[in-house]
């Protein structure tokens, strides 16, 4: 869960965070406020480093301390 405003899944944050990781080549289902994940099995730990950084930096720019 981002905290970022609104929650639910048809948050105003979604579409933006939706932009934010396509931007970055990265295919994440935000509904919402909150990020969903599912990456395939073959996925390499770098390519999982690199997605971890994606959501600290989407943190970083888009959600709120609770």
């Amino acid at each position: 869960d981002l905290h970022a405003g609104s929650a639910g899944y048809l948050a105003e944050i979604g579409p933006k965070l939706r932009a934010f990781f396509l931007e970055r080549g990265l295919l994440v289902r935000p509904l919402g406020n909150v990020l969903y994940l599912l990456p395939p099995y073959c996925i390499t730990g770098d390519e999982l480093d690199g997605l971890y950084d994606a959501i600290a930096e989407a943190g970083e720019r888009f959600g709120s301390k609770p």
